[in-house]
C-alpha cells in the first residue's frame, strides 16, 4: 500500500512537458494499471466520463460510465527478475512512471489511481525458489 501512495505521489510532483493537452481532458477522469508480468510489466491507461442518459419518459436520468483503454505498452524484463535486488526497483519503474507521465494530463495526476498488480511476475518467482 505504501508504494502504490509514492507513485500516486511520484507521478503528481512533476507535471509532464510533452503532453498535449486538449479541451476535453477536464472532462475525462484517468486510471492506471501497471500488470507486472513475468515477461515485462505492462502500461495500461484507462479515461472515463460520466455521461447522462435521458429516458424515454423524461423523468429518470441514468448515469452512464463511457470508458475505453488509452494506452497499452509493455516494458521487458518482468518485475521478478528485481525480486533478489530490490534496490533496483526505484530504476526499472522510472521509464514506467515516465510512461505514464506522459500520457495522463498534467492536471489529473494528482487524482490518478495507480495500482500494480505482479501476480503472474511473482508467481514465477515463487516456483523458483520451491525448486531450490
Amino acid at each position: 500500500m505504501i508504494f502504490l501512495l509514492c507513485m500516486s505521489t511520484y507521478l503528481a510532483t512533476e507535471p509532464s512537458e510533452s503532453y498535449v493537452n486538449t479541451n476535453e481532458d477536464v472532462t475525462y477522469n484517468y486510471g492506471v494499471i501497471l500488470d507486472g508480468g513475468s515477461s515485462g510489466t505492462k502500461v495500461k491507461i484507462f479515461r472515463w466520463s460520466r455521461l447522462q442518459y435521458v429516458s424515454a419518459d423524461d423523468k429518470s436520468k441514468t448515469p452512464l460510465i463511457d470508458m475505453k483503454m488509452v494506452r497499452l505498452v509493455k516494458f521487458p524484463p518482468g518485475i521478478s527478475t528485481k525480486a533478489f535486488s530490490p534496490e533496483e526497483i526505484p530504476a526499472y519503474l522510472d521509464p514506467v512512471i515516465a510512461d505514464v507521465k506522459q500520457n495522463v494530463p498534467p492536471a489529473k495526476h494528482s487524482t490518478t489511481p495507480i495500482y500494480f498488480m505482479a501476480t503472474a511476475g511473482m508467481l514465477s518467482l515463487f516456483s523458483f525458489k520451491m525448486l531450490e
